[in-house]
């Protein structure tokens, strides 16, 4: 579970103790579930004393003091008339989730946290405040911000966490090298869907025959699930909370109906399509057991193009060469977003411990609505790590880099607050400004799924859930890869799945999601 956490976390890449300055909340109430809930206007609001809120966030990058960091930040806040400061604390990764069960269980007090198991895994603990009656007023930009998205945090009708606002829609892209584009003249801009590429790639096999025309982005597998879902006859499929690679059960379209999604016509004509490109020499063969990806193999000429999602515009995108290496790359887009249930999974929360959970919630509004907040916690102290080069960008400060900044979080950016008013390090203004209204476009232009924000609680069958998903590893790969005939496969795969027991986790995410759709 901590690998699935971690790694759904860095994919999209890309989702709190506190320290009292002030006196305790007053006015206090228990709601029906027994947990103590405070007044709509705190004491230290309403008397101008100041509260300190413990921030605990991730840095996927190495660890800092944020000392210096806090000081620059509360100043700030005491020159803008700010009843809240914030004290940082940052975790790595690995330990982060772990840290911040220990201390709730223990009764510390917990302020600001992003827990990575979900909302619901923690209303279910009892581990987070219900905000319902305290987020309008004390978090009202990140509010407006989030009104479409605040589902994904609600559970029973109650709001629990508020989401992190960024460009979350990954669409699909296909991604081939420039200078074989260059040398073949080919135009890929007029790509629009999976039928347009076996041209371009029986042009790339006559000029290349030691060339694959097509190779994985990562390693084992070609991801072309998802390409195809996001590209061919409009298939609309949400997975519930699981990937194309880990799916217990989909819905359709408008359909609530919970099916198997390797039993539809969406999966079967994938690996057609697939077990067909391998035949014609498109594919790479035994893609499943090569340890080689599209980075190290574009690079060496043996291959000409992946396919890969990303929530950028094609412009950055094409500004940088693919996977950090020195291979340029032509970016296409030819997909349409589509917000599924869980697009929207990062949310930030208030512990049930916090002594003052209204402050915690007016501080979380300035990591959506402050410049200043949002990117110190991003960047560190001005002068010191950075300094800005125009009014949205900044670069290293004097005499530092990479290697030597004493203080750098930009690995964060995914998990805070809101993009869209983050700096952009090393970057061009208005390229970083038009990625924006890409992404804004984007988020606008989405088709939601009619499941959007129902979070699936695996624990009933999670024996099943292991069981199954050891099948799901034997055949996924190799069929979607074109390796499997998909025609003597498919129904051997999927009696597979029925022997392991996916049958009770689609009864069961059908039973959760029909409880779902009741109450919203």
């Amino acid at each position: 579970m901590k690998k699935r956490i971690l790694a759904c976390l860095m994919a999209v890449m890309a989702t709190a103790s506190f320290t009292s300055c002030g006196s305790s909340d007053n006015g206090s109430s228990t709601d029906s579930t027994g947990n103590s809930q405070t007044s709509s206007t705190e004491s230290a609001a309403s008397s101008g004393e100041v509260t300190t809120v413990d921030f605990h966030y991730i840095n996927f990058g190495t660890l800092a003091d944020t000392a210096p960091v806090n000081d620059v930040i509360n100043a700030y806040l005491e020159e803008q008339g700010k009843d809240v400061r914030v004290n940082l604390l940052m975790y790595d990764a690995a330990s982060y989730n772990d840290q911040m069960n220990l201390m709730i269980s223990s009764g510390e007090p917990v302020d600001l946290f992003l827990p990575l198991a979900g909302v619901s895994s923690c209303v279910s603990k009892g581990q987070i405040y219900d905000i319902t009656d305290m987020a309008e007023a004390n978090c009202p930009g990140a509010m407006e911000l989030t009104s479409d998205w605040l589902k994904a945090a609600t559970v029973d009708g109650r709001l629990y966490g508020i989401p992190v606002y960024k460009g979350i829609m990954l669409q699909n892209y296909f991604i081939a090298s420039q200078a074989m584009v260059d040398e073949l003249g080919i135009d890929l801009s007029t790509l629009s869907s999976l039928e347009d590429l076996p041209a371009v790639f029986d042009q790339v096999k006559a000029a290349y025959p030691d060339v694959y025309p097509l190779v994985p982005l990562n390693a084992n597998a070609y991801n072309l699930l998802d390409f195809f879902l996001g590209t061919t006859n409009g298939y609309r499929i949400d997975m519930l909370g699981d990937r194309t690679n880990t799916c217990t059960g989909c819905i359709v379209g408008d359909d609530m109906t919970v099916v198997n999604l390797y039993e539809t016509d969406a999966f079967r004509e994938c690996c057609e399509l697939a077990y067909e490109w391998q035949a014609a020499g498109y594919l790479m063969p035994d893609t499943s057991t090569s340890p080689d990806a599209a980075s190290s193999l574009m690079a060496a000429k043996r291959g000409f193009a992946t396919v890969g999602g990303y929530g950028n515009s094609p412009e950055v995108l094409s500004s940088n060469s693919l996977g950090g290496g020195s291979e340029p790359a032509y970016y296409q887009l030819i997909e349409s977003p589509y917000l599924t249930s869980t697009s929207v999974s990062l949310n930030y929360v208030v512990g049930i411990t916090s002594e003052h959970p209204e402050a915690a919630l007016r501080f979380l509004d300035l990591t959506y609505t402050d410049e200043f907040v949002t990117n110190s916690i991003l960047y560190g102290v001005e002068g010191r790590d950075y300094k800005k080069v125009t009014d949205q960008t900044i670069t290293y400060a004097d005499g530092v880099d990479a290697t030597t900044v004493a203080y750098d979080s930009i690995t964060t950016c995914g998990i805070l607050g809101s993009q869209f008013i983050q700096w952009g390090r090393d970057q061009d203004e208005e390229q970083l400004i038009a990625d924006r209204e890409f992404m804004q476009s984007n988020i606008e232009n989405a088709v939601v799924s009619p499941a959007f924000g129902f979070v699936f609680d695996s624990s009933p069958v999670k024996t099943e859930v292991s069981s199954v998903s050891n099948v799901i590893t034997q055949y996924f790969n190799a069929l979607t890869n074109g390796e499997l005939d998909p025609s003597v496969y498919i129904d051997e795969f999927n009696q597979k799945l029925k022997d392991a027991g996916l049958e009770a986790i689609i009864a069961e995410k059908q039973a959760q999601l029909d409880a779902w759709k009741e109450s919203n």
